[in-house]
């Protein structure tokens, strides 16, 4: 019998490797969500060896929450799994052979707490169509008003469907847009202003599958977003702008309406829109007709105050001329079946060529916008052309420059002197509520009455912040930046410089902006 004689080397080579590959264990794993709300895909693995401390592996879940790595058997493991939303998981793994030379783990993550906001962007439904198309290819912007940030930008996102997590104590806006749409403005509060979760906005939404959104803290928002392709001659009722009886002001109620009524035309800087107000058939047609003028007109009026170009807004009071029922003259109705008929309506009369390049970034027109309401909401009431009582609710607010009354008397309800006359805000009253309208750090500094176009350079609840920002300003050479308070506001405004040339302020806006320095003209009449 032949033998086969090894050299004793060759030997204990071979005793070395088999005992090496059975000393490694391959380890397989999958990561999954508590609460079974499904498995972990794309969360951040890292591997080190616990007595060294060096990193051995790092990888990343798939699709189906799984990654696997080989360890040596008896090593004790410490991986750490991170994902967004998540709470980072850290555990120590000592390294067995279990079957085959194989390991088997299951890793549970704990949610954050906060509500995902799990949206499907659709066209709106035509009357009696069962289905929509979906949309791909919108801008999503959101940004965080509670901390001033943005927290999420999508120039053009390919999906019809997209998640995000609202945290607590936090208040978002969100903005969709697409070229042919109008754009889709929401507001989410979490756990502020009273709110557990608001969000104003969204028609349809429902909690996701097991979610109890109160006690829980955590859950899922399954909201349907439909966009509204834009034509011209299309009409968009305007809920809730309401008027006292007989009359035109502009109540405290429906300024706050009116205020999102800005952002329909900030949102879409193309469209050209008439602000229409109709009436029910009560009353004499011609009169109908004139007050729905008046009310159309200072609808549009309060909308030019707050910084609607007045090239894109026309108005038209249509009285009871166009009504939505069959309650015409003649006919009884309910008092319900007349409110259908009570409305005000934006018509789309024109559309501008326009590049989705050119749109203004969310956190802009928040900036923007932030300033305007602190600077109106210190502007003087002024008189109204109501007999109401100062102790009366709501607070109309003025409005200026009505519609000139026509000579002659009408037929219709009598009215009083004061409730015709048209009023203005007098010169003499506007300079001595002057003072109450800015106050700026340089005492000496004169602000004459007229049109000023202020180039601002930042708002700040903290007044080191301005500082610290005109500061910058000055060692760059813009010596006259100041910090000026708008009324009672709490916001520190940095004023970079004041022009009468509105173009002249625009260049030096875009000379800012080339020195990274983010500012925009804030157009003032004092």
């Amino acid at each position: 019998m032949n033998v086969l004689k090894l050299p004793l080397k060759f030997l204990f080579f071979f005793i070395w490797i088999g005992q090496n590959l059975a000393q490694t264990v391959e380890v397989q794993a999958y990561v999954y969500e508590a609460l079974n709300r499904g498995l972990v895909k794309q969360a951040q693995i890292s591997i080190t060896d616990k007595v060294d401390n060096k990193l051995a592996y790092s990888l990343t879940t798939d699709d189906l929450g799984f990654f696997k790595f080989s360890g040596e058997e008896g090593k004790v493991y410490t991986i750490s799994i991170e994902k967004q939303d998540l709470d980072k998981t850290v555990l120590e793994l000592l390294v067995k052979n279990e079957t085959d030379g194989k390991q088997f783990l299951k890793i549970e993550m704990k949610r954050s707490p906060g509500y995902i906001f799990d949206v499907t962007l659709a066209e709106k439904r035509e009357t009696g169509a069962k289905q929509s198309n979906g949309i791909q290819d919108a801008q999503i912007e959101i940004y965080n008003r509670t901390i001033s940030k943005e927290e999420w930008v999508e120039k053009s996102y390919p999906s019809t469907n997209f998640q995000f997590t609202l945290k607590p104590g936090n208040h978002y806006t969100i903005l969709i847009r697409k070229q042919g749409f109008l754009g889709k403005r929401i507001e989410a509060y979490v756990n502020v202003k009273g709110c557990v979760l608001c969000i104003d906005g969204v028609s349809e939404m429902t909690p996701g599958v097991a979610d109890n959104i109160s006690q829980s803290g955590l859950g899922t928002i399954l909201a349907n977003i439909e966009m509204e392709k834009v034509a011209v001659g299309k009409s968009f009722e305007i809920k809730n702008i309401n008027y006292d009886y007989n009359k035109w002001d502009i109540r405290s109620d429906a300024a706050t309406i009116l205020d999102n009524v800005v952002h329909v035309f900030t949102d879409n800087p193309e469209l050209e829109l008439e602000l229409g107000s109709h009436t029910d058939a009560r009353g004499n047609d011609e009169y109908n007709l004139d007050l729905s003028n008046k009310r159309a007109f200072s609808a549009r009026n309060y909308l030019l105050q707050h910084g609607v170009d007045s090239q894109r807004i026309s108005y038209k009071g249509y009285g009871e001329t166009v009504i939505k029922n069959r309650c015409k003259n003649g006919i009884t109705c309910s008092d319900v079946e007349h409110e259908v008929n009570r409305r005000t309506e934006l018509k789309i009369i024109g559309i501008k060529s326009f590049n989705a390049e050119e749109w203004k970034p969310l956190s802009r027109m928040i900036t923007e916008e932030e300033f305007e309401q602190e600077m109106f909401k210190s502007l003087p009431s002024g008189k109204s052309n109501s007999n109401q009582s100062k102790s009366q609710s709501p607070k109309p607010v003025q409005t200026k420059n009505l519609p000139e009354k026509k000579s002659g008397k009408k037929p219709g309800p009598n009215l009083s002197q004061e409730d015709n006359d048209v009023e203005e805000v007098e010169n003499e009253e506007s300079q001595d509520n002057l003072s109450t309208l800015i106050h700026s750090d340089l005492s000496s500094q004169r602000i004459d009455t007229g049109i000023h176009y202020f180039v601002i350079a930042g708002s700040f609840l903290i007044p080191s912040h301005a500082e610290k920002q005109i500061n910058k300003l000055i060692k760059m050479g813009y010596k006259n930046a100041v910090r000026m308070i708008i009324g009672e506001s709490e916001y520190h405004s940095v004023v970079v410089e004041d022009f009468e040339n509105e173009n002249q302020a625009k260049k030096l806006v875009q000379k800012l902006k080339s020195k990274k320095i983010d500012a925009f003209v804030k157009k003032v009449q004092l």
